[in-house]
């Protein structure tokens, strides 16, 4: 069995992380521990499935779900437009490899701990809980560091919890430090596997193998045709490929993209790794591909009964959106009344609105919605100041945004009578977050409780929950008996709200 059981040297774990020096471009959270979980389900998926079938030219759909953290407050939480840019640069990375991560949902989470420190117990306890929630997707959970004990750490994948952690600022036009993780998901170990915690000595002879507690790597030889017992060595040592040159962690700490350094291997052959490769350390903008072994690993691993639940339910693509919204417009009925309208795009889905004072840099007025409507009215926005907005279209299937040039108004310095004791909803919006789970999303111009009513297609009534809001933006997770589609109800003193929820 490839899950093999470490619990003589789980204490390990944590010293082994902080034995690495960060470097001024960070590195991997997933030291050699985790990389040995990862490794040895690589090679029992390469023993089980020992003759992969070709590739066939049919894309493989892999849900990816983002799940945002803020702290108990709601500040502090990455921008939805980010994780739509950041998903998109993946996908080019992938494109060759048959594979394409569709978007399973975009997860608020108010949790200081979490949001503080993923890697702290606290941080930990709650992944485990949220993880549980969504079973069907590649959980990617984004906090402000991925571990604070450890700074240099940009990302990490935990084997054990079989999640990926990101720092907010990786999650962004650069696909490549994300990329490396899923590869990690996808039972790639690091190019240099086996020196994540040993540092290579010039002036010493090359070892034949590295250490950690029990956990034994032996060495790789630039030679790839190298035999031992009949079979070729780069097989059983380090990452277990033979098309990735021998990497003693040559890329940590080196700045360049064309390594000279003084390694040698044990038969005193100078190393040339291979900087381009995205499981190797050299995180100067050198990486560009996987390699053709590494990338019929990751096709053995999605295959594998293990990742089973990536493929269930089957996702039906929808075709990409190939352009912005166009009129867009502003109404400003009075300074606390602002609404916003757009036509729709073909194959959009959603739309994220983004507003802020002065300008969208702005982070502490910064706003944004995803929304399913084409508009939305805003109700408490500051009186006579200027406002820059932005509408991104986009679908789940194919999540590269589409977004018109930033807009400019100026609020009015005059309100719009309204009934104080009237509550107002806008930003209304429910999502299926599979797993029979829904999100409901919307703001409110005060607290208050209201019920969520659900009924089938037919009428007949199905569930009623009685659910409590806060003044401003809400999220709340509520759970279906089974899939299907729904009509649903949001339920008031005065007025109501109703849509179609499509829950598959």
């Amino acid at each position: 069995m490839y899950k093999i059981l470490f619990s003589n040297i789980l204490f390990l774990i944590l010293s082994s992380q902080l034995s690495i020096i960060a470097q001024s471009k960070g590195f991997c959270g997933s030291g050699l521990i985790e990389n040995h979980l990862i490794r040895e389900r690589m090679i029992h998926n390469r023993d089980v499935e020992p003759v992969f079938l070709q590739r066939t030219g049919a894309i493989k759909y892999v849900p990816l779900n983002y799940l945002l953290t803020a702290k108990a407050d709601g500040t502090g939480r990455l921008r939805y437009i980010k994780v739509l840019e950041n998903i998109c640069e993946i996908n080019k990375i992938f494109q060759d490899q048959e594979i394409s991560f569709y978007l399973k949902g975009i997860v608020d989470i108010n949790n200081t701990f979490l949001y503080d420190d993923p890697s702290s117990t606290f941080g930990i306890a709650e992944i485990t809980k949220q993880n549980k929630l969504y079973k069907n997707s590649i959980n990617l959970f984004v906090a402000s560091k991925a571990n604070v004990s450890n700074p240099g750490v940009l990302a990490f994948y935990s084997p054990n919890g079989d999640y990926l952690v990101s720092e907010a600022a990786q999650v962004s036009t650069n696909g490549y430090v994300l990329a490396h993780e899923i590869g990690h998901y996808l039972s790639l170990a690091h190019t240099f596997y086996g020196w994540e915690t040993t540092t290579y000595d010039c002036s010493q002879a090359c070892p034949t193998s590295v250490s950690l507690g029990n956990i034994n790597v032996a060495v790789e030889y630039v030679d790839r045709e190298l035999l031992v017992n009949g079979k070729k060595h780069c097989l059983n040592s380090a990452d277990g490929f033979c098309d990735t040159p021998a990497d003693y962690n040559c890329g940590f700490g080196f700045n360049g993209c064309k390594w000279n350094g003084c390694f040698v291997d044990p038969e005193n052959k100078g190393l040339d790794p291979d900087e381009a490769n995205i499981m190797s350390y050299f995180l100067n903008n050198c990486h560009r591909y996987f390699s053709a072994e590494q990338k019929d690993a990751m096709a053995r691993d999605y295959a594998s009964a293990q990742r089973s639940h990536l493929k269930t339910p089957v996702h039906n693509p929808l075709p990409p959106v190939t352009e912005a919204p166009g009129s867009p417009s502003v109404d400003i009925k009075g300074y606390n009344s602002v609404s916003f309208k757009w036509n729709a795009v073909p194959n959009a889905t959603h739309y994220i609105l983004e507003y802020a004072t002065v300008n969208l840099s702005n982070n502490s007025t910064y706003k944004n919605y995803i929304i399913t409507r084409t508009d939305t009215t805003i109700t408490n926005l500051t009186k006579g100041l200027k406002y820059q907005w932005r509408v991104t279209a986009f679908n789940f299937s194919n999540p590269c945004p589409k977004s018109i040039p930033t807009q400019l108004f100026n609020n009015s310095n005059f309100a719009v009578a309204t009934d104080d004791h009237e509550l107002v909803l806008d930003d209304v919006n429910i999502l299926y977050l599979g797993d029979n789970k829904i999100s409901i999303n919307l703001n409110s111009n005060k607290a208050s409780e209201l019920y969520f009513n659900l009924f089938s297609i037919d009428g007949k009534f199905i569930h009623r929950k009685k659910i409590q809001i806060e003044a401003g933006s809400n999220n709340i997770i509520n759970s279906l008996e089974n899939s299907g589609i729904f009509i649903y109800q949001l339920q008031t003193n005065t007025n109501s709200f109703s849509g179609k929820l499509f829950a598959f």
